[in-house]
């Protein structure tokens, strides 16, 4: 199936959700949706928020994995000596 052939749901690639592989298709995500909500609101001056803001949908998920990352590092790089690993008894 090519891109431009239309699925059984009438949904060609790259649509949304596809009725026949019940799958999302990459980039339909929350972050994604209110990154473009609070885009439109900022561009049309409904809303005066600092750009901080309108791209923290972009930055957050970021930072949230830069911190899960580190802390996965700090767990393995300070635990005790031992600790969580497989020893062969001596005889």
């Amino acid at each position: 199936m090519t891109d431009s052939e239309p699925r059984a749901c009438g949904q060609s690639e790259g649509q949304g959700w596809c009725c026949s592989c019940k799958r999302a298709v990459p980039g339909d995500s929350i972050p994604t949706t209110l990154l473009a909500v609070f885009l439109t609101l900022k561009l049309t001056d409904l809303v005066a928020w600092s750009w901080w803001w309108v791209l923290a949908p972009l930055w957050i998920p970021i930072g949230a994995f830069i911190v899960g990352v580190g802390a996965v590092f700090l767990y393995f790089k300070i635990r005790p000596p031992g600790r969580g690993r497989i020893h062969e008894e001596e005889d």
